[in-house]
């Protein structure tokens, strides 16, 4: 509920202001170009924008988290944000929506950003885009975050599947940081921190110190609880 109800809405504006900056370094490449996208046909063009829309950004989104979803892990603030994600014991496909709503304008912010380098966008289109590609990443990783006992090796080279995924929010020590792409393994083959399921291997999941983040209020409040702790312990 946070995170539809308060994030959603927010990754709009926050996905257009991401496109606002990216025009304003001046570094924009404008290969892709969505108006041009079509046949000529009304409904069938628009369908394929938003298809575009949607694929274009998943594809560099993936790309990029592979950089983005990394700092979440070792920045202290963007990890207290990060960990309400990761503090669900028992996976299901809600986990999906299990965020700080500060989570989703994180990303929607970074991806549009390094998007609006490549996709010539302007502020409604890339407002659109964070909207759709991330409704999008809420349908397929509802199937990744479901706690079902199902084996995929063939699939787990080219997709993330459930058993791939849950790897990443296992407890035990040789998980951690690992497995941190969306939907491409590749790009943590790439990046070193791919690790391939074995048979059987379904791990504990929820955070590895144990802590429980629980209700709609913990989940609001959780980062803004651990940044207070984490400057009075600065400045004590």
């Amino acid at each position: 509920m946070a995170a539809g109800l308060i994030g959603i809405p927010l990754a709009y504006i926050t996905g257009a202001a991401a496109i606002w900056a990216s025009q304003a370094t001046g570094l924009q490449l404008n290969l892709i170009h969505p108006d041009r996208i079509g046949l000529g046909l009304p409904v069938v063009d628009e369908a394929l924008r938003i298809l575009a829309m949607i694929l274009v950004p998943l594809a560099v989104y993936d790309f990029w988290l592979a950089f983005s979803h990394r700092l979440e892990h070792h920045v202290p603030a963007l990890w207290d944000i990060h960990q309400v994600h990761h503090s669900d014991r028992w996976m299901n496909p809600l986990t999906v929506f299990r965020d700080n709503f500060l989570q989703i304008q994180w990303r929607s912010f970074f991806s549009m950003l390094t998007i609006g380098l490549f996709v010539d966008l302007n502020f409604k289109e890339g407002g659109q885009a964070a909207v759709y590609s991330q409704l999008f990443l809420f349908a397929w990783a509802a199937l990744c975050h479901s706690n079902i006992r199902v084996e995929l090796p063939w699939l787990e080279g080219i997709l993330v599947t459930p058993q791939y995924h849950r790897i990443h929010h296992s407890t035990q020590a040789e998980h951690i940081d690992k497995n941190f792409a969306d939907v491409f393994p590749l790009f943590d083959m790439l990046f070193g921190s791919y690790v391939r399921p074995r048979k059987g291997e379904f791990p504990e999941t929820g955070l590895a110190s144990g802590e429980a983040i629980d209700g709609i209020g913990g989940v609001i409040f959780a980062p803004f609880r651990s940044w207070l702790k984490r400057l009075r312990l600065r400045f004590r």
